[in-house]
């Protein structure tokens, strides 16, 4: 933990051993969704019960309109759980209930503080931070503060889903969600309507003049490209005790899987800094190729308003000659 004041931490503890002694899962799993809206806080919370599956145990939590964009995304299978997609897409806050061996010394060190003792298997409780294009991470002061309530009123919600006061599937299904706010000291709960998907960012206006100079300098070619952005599945930090973060990285092979060019950017790149990078790219190349393939729907709204302007077709489809260079380099690099 990141320096927690010993109260908020023990609350933060106390609330995890309650929502385990409830066990929800037994009942619940990731599509009962539900809400918390805090007081004071101005965001409301959107959080679904991780277990009935019987692999990890506990309560994601996902914040405002963005972290329910998120969850969206992964509950209607738009992005691969397995993969490190939601690692681009999602913030969150997380308990999970994990094996001692696989608990962090920190964790470890914050449990001792505390005098608690736990047993078994999937019985450690483990506290996670997840901001978008970064690695899980260990809760701030404030974090902590915020999920020990968000799990305190999780398991009021839980309970009233157990004795049939609920149905938290059909309220979804309806396209709206069960919301838990506090008023005068009450809980009121409310249906709300989910927060529609955020429209994609839009590029800004690129020098069209300098599109036509690196066309007309070196010409076209017969080649074709494959091209895409995707995370390095790699653990960058600043400093020792910095939130570590997955580098992107805009690949290009040619149609034999030779690599025309690579770039590494941060962990949240702009559209307008990777198109950037894209015609760095173009400007270095020997040619401008006659086609360009992507894997991604992504990828093609990062590069579609260069290629349009330069009449190069891109088309998405499996990008065979890529993937194998990106395995290849990702092996050499890790």
């Amino acid at each position: 933990m990141n320096a927690i004041a010993t109260p908020i931490l023990r609350e933060l503890y106390d609330a995890a051993i309650a929502f385990q002694s409830l066990a929800p899962w037994r009942w619940m799993d990731n599509a009962d969704l539900f809400a918390v809206s805090l007081h004071g806080a101005g965001q409301t919370y959107y959080c679904t019960v991780m277990g009935a599956l019987h692999n990890d145990f506990g309560l994601a939590v996902f914040p405002g309109e963005e972290g329910c964009a998120g969850l969206l995304r992964l509950l209607n299978d738009e992005l691969d759980p397995e993969s490190l997609d939601p690692l681009m897409h999602m913030s969150s806050l997380s308990l999970t209930f994990v094996d001692r061996a696989d608990l962090h010394h920190r964790d470890y060190r914050a449990i001792r503080s505390l005098d608690l003792k736990f047993r078994g298997r999937n019985a450690w409780p483990v506290f996670r931070s997840q901001h978008r294009g970064y690695w899980p991470w260990h809760l701030d002061e404030a974090e902590a503060a915020t999920l020990a309530q968000v799990l305190r009123h999780a398991a009021t919600v839980a309970t009233f889903v157990r004795d049939g006061a609920l149905d938290l599937r059909s309220v979804v299904e309806s396209g709206d969600v069960v919301t838990m706010t506090l008023r005068d000291g009450r809980w009121a709960t409310t249906l709300q309507p989910l927060p529609e998907m955020p429209e994609p960012e839009l590029p800004r206006a690129f020098d069209r003049s300098h599109l036509r100079d690196i066309a007309a300098a070196i010409g076209y070619s017969e080649a074709t490209w494959e091209v895409d952005l995707f995370v390095v599945p790699a653990r960058i930090q600043e400093s020792r005790n910095s939130r570590p973060f997955a580098p992107r990285c805009i690949l290009v092979t040619d149609e034999v899987g030779l690599i025309v060019d690579a770039h590494l950017l941060g962990p949240l790149p702009s559209i307008d800094e990777c198109q950037d990078t894209f015609v760095a790219m173009l400007e270095r190349a020997p040619a401008l190729p006659s086609e360009i393939r992507v894997p991604r729907p992504d990828a093609a709204r990062m590069l579609l308003p260069v290629t349009k302007f330069l009449d190069i077709p891109v088309s998405i489809t499996e990008t065979p000659q890529l993937d194998f260079a990106r395995q290849n380099l990702l092996q050499e690099a890790l």
